[in-house]
C-alpha cells in the first residue's frame, strides 16, 4: 500500500506539473504572437505617423520662408492633432526629441490626452535609447528600459525634415498582464480537474487495484499490466500469447485468437498493414517510430496503432513478439490541433478583412480628401507648383500603397483582380520592404480559379514569403506558380539559413500553410536543411 501511495502522488505531482506547463506554454504561445503584431503595429503607427509629420513640414517650409516659423508651425499642428490622438493603450505615449550639444531634448510629450512637460536627458542615457536610436537617423521597434526604469516595446523613427526623433511606446507590463493572468487560470483549473479526477478513480478503483496486485504477484508483470497490446506468435505465425490489452482493445475472448494466424488482428483492406504483416514473417522488418499499421475490433472497426516487432530463438524454435500501442487518443488530439488550427486561419482572416476594410473606407477615404485639399492650395499658390506637383505625387503613392494593402488582406479584392495580379502585388511589396532578390514566375495563371482556391492560395504564397524574409536571412527568394494538366504546382524557395525538418518550428506560419493545404485536399513537401535554404512544395488539383 505503501508503494500505491507513492505512486499516486507522483501521479498528481507529474499531473499537476503538467498542467501548468500546459498553462504556462499556451499563454507564452499567445504572448509572443500577440506581441509580434504588437511590434508590427507600433512599428507602422510610428512609420504612418513619421510620414504625416514630414508632409506637413515639407508644406509648411513650402508655406514660410523662415524656417523656424515653418518649424514652429508644424510642432504647433502636430501638438493639437496629439491632443485629439485616441492614446496607445492605457499606458501608450508619444514623444519627439532632438539632439542639443550632446543631449537629448525631449520638447513633446503626449500621453492620455495630456501634454507633459520636457525633459533634458544625455545622450548616453541608457533610458532613452531609442529615441538616440532615432535621432541616429535609425528606424525601429525594440524592448528598452523607460525614462522611469520600466520596460517598455517602442518603435522609433526619424523625421529629416524637423529632424527630430519620433518614439511611440507601451509599457510591457500591459502586454504581459493578460497573458500571465490567463495562463495562470489555465493551470489552476487544469489542476482542480487532475485532483478531482485521481481523487474520484482512487476512490473508485482502489478495490480492484488491489485484486490486481494480488495477480500482478502470480503473473508476468511485464505482460499482464501493460497498456500496450502485445502477441507472441511462433514460427508459422500462430498466436501463442495475447495480453488482456490485446483482449480488451479488439474485443476477442483469449480462445478466439489463439492458435489462430495474428493477420486475425489486422486489417486485410489496408496494403500497407499487409505489408508490414509479409516483412514480420520473413524476419526483414526494421522497427521504426514511423511504423504504423492498422487494427481490426472483433465487430470490424479499424484503428491505427504503432508495431515494434522482436524475433528470439526459444528451444531452437523463432519466437515473435509484437507490440502494438492505440493511436487513436493520439489521433484524436491531431484533430484537434487541426480544428484550433483551422479556427485560427477562421479568425485571422477575419481581422485581416475588418482591417481592409478600414484602410479602404477610412484611410483611403481621408487621403483622396487630402489630395483634394492639396489641389485646391495649388490653385491657389502658382508660385509653388512643383513644391504642390511633389506633394500631391506622395499623397497618389501613399493612396496606391493603401489601396494595394487593402487589396491583399480583402478575400474580394483577391478573387476580383484575380492570383497572377495578386501575386505580381505581393511580391512587388515584398521586394520593396527587403534588400534580397524576390521573384516571381507563373504559368497558365489566366484561367479563373474559384474564390476559395485563390484566396487560400494567395494566403498560403504570403505565409511562406513572410516566413521567408523574417526567419531565413536569405539573399534570393524566389516564387514559382504553374498550372498544367488540371494540376496547380507552387515552389517557394530561398537561399536562406534553412532549420531541421524532423524538429517542431517554433512559430505557427508552416502549421498554417499546412492546414490551407489540408483544407484544399492537397499535398505539402518542405525539404530544408540548415545552411542550406528551404523550399515549399505545393500541389493541388484544380
Amino acid at each position: 500500500m505503501i508503494g500505491e501511495k507513492r505512486r499516486i502522488f507522483r501521479l498528481v505531482l507529474i499531473l499537476v506539473v503538467a498542467s501548468l506547463l500546459t498553462g504556462t506554454i499556451a499563454s507564452l504561445i499567445l504572448y509572443r504572437t500577440a506581441l509580434a503584431e504588437k511590434s508590427s503595429l507600433l512599428e507602422t503607427e510610428v512609420q504612418n505617423l513619421a510620414r504625416l509629420i514630414q508632409a506637413v513640414a515639407k508644406f509648411d517650409r513650402g508655406t514660410f520662408k523662415d524656417v523656424a516659423r515653418a518649424t514652429k508651425a508644424t510642432l504647433s499642428q502636430v501638438e493639437d492633432a496629439f491632443k485629439s490622438q485616441n492614446p496607445v493603450g492605457e499606458t501608450g505615449e508619444i514623444m519627439m526629441g532632438r539632439a542639443e550639444d550632446k543631449k537629448i531634448v525631449i520638447f513633446l510629450r503626449y500621453r492620455d490626452h495630456q501634454i507633459n512637460q520636457n525633459l533634458i536627458l544625455p545622450h548616453d542615457k541608457a533610458r532613452s535609447e531609442a529615441m538616440a536610436r532615432a535621432l541616429q537617423g535609425e528606424s525601429g521597434v525594440g524592448q528598452f528600459p523607460d525614462l522611469n526604469g520600466e520596460q517598455v516595446l517602442a518603435a522609433y523613427t526619424y523625421i529629416p525634415e524637423l529632424k527630430t526623433g519620433l518614439e511611440i511606446k507601451i509599457a510591457m507590463s500591459e502586454i504581459i498582464k493578460p497573458y500571465l493572468i490567463s495562463g495562470a487560470a489555465i493551470a489552476i483549473a487544469s489542476a482542480v480537474v487532475i485532483l478531482i479526477c485521481i481523487y474520484l478513480f482512487v476512490r473508485i478503483s482502489r478495490p480492484v487495484l488491489a485484486e490486481l496486485e494480488k495477480h500482478r504477484m502470480l503473473t508476468e508483470a511485464v505482460v499482464e499490466s501493460a497498456q500496450d497490446m502485445i502477441i507472441t506468435t511462433d514460427e508459422i505465425g500462430l498466436v501463442r500469447l495475447a495480453n488482456p490489452a490485446t483482449l480488451d482493445t479488439l474485443g476477442f475472448v483469449e480462445n478466439e485468437i489463439l492458435a489462430r494466424d495474428f493477420a486475425l488482428l489486422f486489417d486485410p483492406a489496408d496494403d500497407a498493414t499487409m505489408e508490414t504483416i509479409g516483412r514480420i514473417r520473413d524476419d526483414s522488418f526494421v522497427n521504426r517510430p514511423d511504423n504504423v499499421v492498422s487494427l481490426k475490433k472483433k465487430t470490424g472497426e479499424s484503428f491505427p496503432a504503432s508495431i515494434t516487432s522482436g524475433r528470439r530463438m526459444v528451444d531452437d524454435k523463432p519466437i515473435v513478439t509484437i507490440v502494438l500501442h492505440d493511436l487513436t487518443a493520439l489521433k484524436e488530439s491531431e484533430d484537434t490541433v487541426r480544428h484550433l488550427t483551422h479556427k485560427m486561419i477562421e479568425i485571422k482572416d477575419e481581422e485581416q478583412d475588418k482591417i481592409s476594410r478600414e484602410l479602404h473606407d477610412t484611410l483611403g477615404t481621408n487621403l483622396v480628401w487630402l489630395k483634394l485639399q492639396a489641389q485646391q492650395l495649388t490653385q491657389n499658390m502658382p508660385d509653388r507648383k512643383t513644391e504642390a506637383a511633389a506633394l500631391i505625387a506622395g499623397i497618389d503613392e501613399t493612396i496606391e500603397m493603401t489601396r494595394s494593402l487593402s487589396h491583399s488582406l480583402s478575400p474580394i479584392a483577391i478573387e476580383k483582380l484575380g492570383l497572377a495580379t495578386m501575386l505580381e502585388r505581393l511580391i512587388e511589396r515584398a521586394a520593396r520592404v527587403t534588400s534580397a532578390s524576390v521573384t516571381l514566375k507563373h504559368e497558365n495563371l489566366d484561367v479563373k480559379f474559384s474564390a476559395r482556391l485563390t484566396f487560400h492560395i494567395f494566403r498560403i504564397v504570403q505565409e511562406a514569403l513572410n516566413n521567408a524574409l523574417r526567419h531565413s536571412g536569405a539573399k534570393n527568394i524566389s516564387v514559382l506558380c504553374s498550372l498544367a494538366r488540371g494540376r496547380l504546382s507552387l515552389v517557394i524557395a530561398d537561399d536562406g539559413e534553412g532549420f531541421k525538418t524532423d524538429q517542431k518550428p517554433s512559430g505557427l506560419g508552416l502549421a498554417l500553410i499546412a492546414e490551407r493545404v489540408r483544407l484544399l485536399k492537397g499535398s505539402l513537401r518542405i525539404d530544408s536543411a540548415p545552411k542550406r535554404g528551404t523550399e515549399v512544395t505545393i500541389e493541388l488539383a484544380v
